[in-house]
């Protein structure tokens, strides 16, 4: 208590959050004294997203249940601490004929129905590292990418290209619109409050937030077979099904729902737009332009496309906009006679009328040009490597060399002739046992390559 209130005294309002895991009475009271605690439902979530019944209530993650008189525990799915929930989802999840929760496509939609009662529960919540993309590596995953408990704390390979995975981003849309929905004006108060109602013991869970007019109800099966269950709505009248913005007629009495395996709903009692969805992203080449094309949903708010390219996958610049008008589909030509390069990336920033953006994923357009050819020998390797690069033209380049968590161990620049070059790399000598990623960057091209140094 004397740190928190020598930290009010020097910033008030600031947070205070404890990873603490003390006894309920302790917790409660530096709860009521206005500081935050760490909620550990890793467990619970992982035995409800595998399917299976036991230890799969969400209970002890609402402050209520506590008895605690604020909302201040931060319930978290995952942590530094816990295991990845995918990973025991892809490893040992349930399954019943052909739902299999071990297939990557189920598992990633078992991570929605989860986060339609996290993000919902009242109360601040934690997400850890690309969790919103179904990070999938165990905790005890080493730099070689085997799994041993002596590499709980070693680097973990970084998954940018997940976001570009349909499935993944998917799981990233849903996180977001509900992280979003907390802060909508009208709703806000309900995830501030603890006017919560809920069943969480069964294989059909709800749970229904009510402050004044403004309701919430959430519904999921989290059995791997069809289930049916009931609740009852805050008031009668017209609900709004938040993630695909279909209607449901609320009686205000009981009302039953036949739930197939994995199948969520999140209804509001009025309606809220969503961020805009891309729902495909295309570009083909053709001659000197590339044409891209793009369809959209929830297109409700928006201002504008902006289309944005790269050369190298990396750095992106603005090329042109293109107004939204309520439609579905766009397109987009890109002239490329003057900007030659054998790879084009793309990626589309929808802007909103307050100024909010996001990104699309990223489409690669490829066009035949004078690339250079890449080997890299031995590999795997044990003190020297070289590289050899076939080039079409006079050039200039760059060898990185970085580990599996991004960092970088090398950077090297060297000229290219036309025909072969071959470039010794001395400093591999030094490297550790592992794997790492050689990048050579040129004028005309971007190639990543996995290296491994054994022994």
């Amino acid at each position: 208590k004397r740190y928190y209130d020598t930290l009010q005294l020097k910033s008030p309002g600031s947070y205070t959050i404890l990873e603490h895991f003390a006894d309920n009475s302790e917790e409660q009271e530096l709860s009521n004294y206005g500081m935050m605690l760490w909620g550990n439902l890793n467990k619970n979530y992982n035995q409800a997203s595998m399917g299976f019944p036991t230890e799969w209530n969400f209970d002890y993650g609402l402050s209520v249940a506590r008895g605690w008189a604020n909302p201040h525990l931060v319930t978290y799915m995952e942590s530094h601490d816990e295991e990845r929930l995918m990973y025991k989802n892809l490893q040992f999840g349930n399954s019943s004929g052909a739902y299999n929760v071990r297939t990557l496509a189920t598992a990633l939609k078992r991570m929605e129905l989860n986060g339609a009662f996290f993000f919902t529960l009242p109360g601040p919540k934690m997400i850890w590292q690309f969790g919103e993309l179904g990070y999938d590596f165990s905790i005890n995953t080493c730099t070689d990418l085997t799994i041993n408990t002596n590499c709980r704390t070693a680097n973990k390979p970084i998954r940018w290209d997940y976001f570009q995975q349909a499935g993944r981003n998917s799981l990233y849309q849903v996180y977001s619109a509900l992280i979003r929905l907390r802060s909508k004006p009208g709703f806000s108060s309900l995830f501030s409050s603890n006017n919560i109602t809920r069943d969480f013991g069964g294989a059909v869970k709800w749970m229904k937030l009510s402050v004044g007019s403004t309701g919430l109800v959430s519904i999921g099966n989290f059995d791997v077979v069809a289930q049916s269950g009931s609740v009852t709505f805050p008031s009668a009248g017209i609900c709004y099904d938040y993630l695909n913005g279909t209607t449901f007629n609320a009686t205000g009495g009981s009302q039953s729902f036949n739930l197939q395996p994995g199948e969520y709903h999140v209804y509001t009692s009025q309606f809220v737009s969503l961020p805009v969805t891309i729902t495909s992203f295309n570009g083909k080449n053709s001659g000197s332009n590339n044409l891209l094309s793009w369809e959209v949903n929830n297109e409700d708010g928006l201002a504008r496309y902006e289309l944005q390219r790269s050369l190298n996958g990396q750095d992106y610049a603005a090329i042109g906009t293109v107004t939204a008008m309520g439609n579905s589909r766009y397109s987009y030509t890109d002239d490329i006679s003057s900007v030659k390069a054998p790879v084009y990336y793309y990626r589309l920033k929808s802007v909103d009328l307050d100024g909010n953006f996001k990104y699309s994923a990223v489409v690669k357009i490829s066009v035949s040009t004078n690339v250079a050819f890449v080997e890299i020998k031995p590999n795997p390797f044990t003190d020297k490597l070289y590289v050899n690069i076939e080039s079409g033209i006079n050039d200039n380049g760059t060898i990185l060399v970085a580990d599996l968590s991004g960092r970088q161990l090398l950077k090297k620049s060297i000229s290219l002739s036309a025909g072969n070059n071959a470039f010794e790399i001395k400093e591999a000598a030094g490297f550790t046992k592992g794997i790492y990623v050689m990048t050579i960057i040129t004028s005309q091209q971007k190639q990543s390559i996995k290296v491994v140094k054994g022994r």
